[in-house]
C-alpha cells in the first residue's frame, strides 16, 4: 500500500504531498487518546492529515499540478522538519531566505540611494 501512495504522488490526480516520519507509532486507545504501543521509532509514510509530527519529518511536495516529469528538481520541493514548527521556520528564515535576500545584486525598482535605507531596514 505504501508504494502505491508513492507512485500516486507522481500522477496529477494523486496526493501532492508525501511525508515520511521517524517516530514512535501512536494508536488510539478506547478513550480516544493517542498513545504509543512501543518505544521503538518507526519509519511512517503519511499524507499529513492524521499523524501528528513529534519527531523528524521529511516531506515531498509536488508543485507541478500536471504530475512529475523527468525534471524532478523543478516539479518537487523537498524539506526536513525537526523540532517545532517555529524552530523550522526560524531556521528557514535565518539560513535560507535572509542570506538569499542579502546577496541580491539587482533589486530592480529598489535601486538608488533613496531606497537603500528601506532595503537595509527590511533585512535587519
Amino acid at each position: 500500500p505504501h508504494m502505491n501512495r508513492v507512485w500516486q504522488f507522481f500522477e496529477p490526480a494523486g496526493s501532492p504531498k508525501l511525508i515520511f516520519l521517524h517516530q514512535v507509532l501512536e494508536v488510539e486507545n478506547a478513550a480516544g487518546d493517542l498513545q504509543s504501543e512501543d518505544d521503538t521509532p518507526q519509519l511512517i509514510l503519511t499524507n499529513g492529515e492524521v499523524d501528528r509530527v513529534h519527531g523528524a519529518a521529511l516531506y515531498f511536495l509536488r508543485i507541478n499540478p500536471k504530475g512529475v516529469s523527468e525534471r524532478l528538481e523543478q516539479d518537487v520541493a523537498v524539506g526536513v522538519v525537526t523540532g517545532t514548527a517555529l524552530d523550522t521556520f526560524r531556521t528557514l528564515v535565518t539560513q535560507l531566505y535572509h542570506p538569499v535576500l542579502r546577496s541580491q545584486s539587482d533589486w530592480g525598482k529598489l535601486s538608488g540611494p533613496e531606497h537603500a535605507k528601506n532595503t537595509e531596514a527590511f533585512l535587519m
